[in-house]
């Protein structure tokens, strides 16, 4: 248990970011640089997918749909709409 405790303080050092490194990421991104998805097409067999993928999954009233994490690693924000409701998955 102390390990674990070690390791999650270096952890949290290590992600602990300076306004410099702020300013430096903002320099290097314009703003919108990442296009998110605004109309998203799914394949119902799922035959993009492979059984190792990882998707980000979201069901309402019943409807669901399975979100690609490599595809939302590229795009970061898919805007979809679920009936008349707009969601926005975010990763």
């Amino acid at each position: 248990m102390k390990s674990v405790s070690i390791l999650t303080v270096i952890l949290l050092i290590s992600t602990v970011a300076t306004a410099q490194d702020i300013d430096r990421a903002r320099q290097m991104l314009p703003r919108d640089a990442i296009k998110s998805i605004d109309k998203p097409v799914f394949k119902k067999d799922g035959s993009f997918l492979k059984d190792s993928d990882e998707v980000l999954a979201v069901e309402i009233n019943g409807e669901a749909r399975a979100y690609p994490l490599l595809i939302l690693n590229a795009h970061e924000v898919c805007n979809d709409r679920f009936g008349n409701s707009g969601i926005s998955v975010t990763w």
